[in-house]
Parts: structure tokens; sequence; C-alpha cells
């Protein structure tokens, strides 16, 4: 996956959804970096430990300040002051 392949986050919201949890786990990091003079929260997330392949990047997010605050309402909505999982 090259960066072309990648896009910054430009539109957030809520809908409704009738998903069911996933049956494998991943790992994921996060990071920020600076782009003109713009500050962007990066996470990544790996394939999951059943995949044939190495550990590799399987997609990437990244929040502008804007984005990042939406973000942050989406968990406080989802889980308040809750610190458990």
């Amino acid at each position: 996956m090259s960066r072309s392949d990648m896009a910054q986050i430009a539109k957030f919201e809520r809908v409704g959804s009738t998903s069911s949890p996933h049956p494998t786990e991943t790992e994921a990091e996060w990071t920020t970096l600076t782009h003109d003079g713009t500050t962007l929260l990066q996470i990544s997330t790996f394939g999951s430990s059943s995949r044939a392949s190495h550990r590799k990047v399987s997609q990437t997010l990244q929040f502008n300040a804007s984005m990042a605050a939406k973000l942050r309402q989406a968990i406080d909505a989802a889980f308040g002051d809750r610190g458990d999982s």
C-alpha cells in the first residue's frame, strides 16, 4: 500500500449500525506528524495474526484537529467516563 493509496479523514459522523464484533483481533499504533503546518493524528492497524504474511500495516487513518475532536466525541458518547473495555 503506497502513500498515494491513503487518505485523511474528511468526514466523520455517527450512523445506525447492525454490525457485530469482528472474529479476530489485531494490533494498532498511533503517532503524530506535521504536514504543511497541520498536526495529524495517525492510527495504523496491522493484519490479524492469522494472516499468512508478516506483520505489515493494513490501514492508516489520519485525523486533523477537527476530525480528532469528532473522534473524541464519539469515544465519549460510546464509553463516557468509563475506563473499561
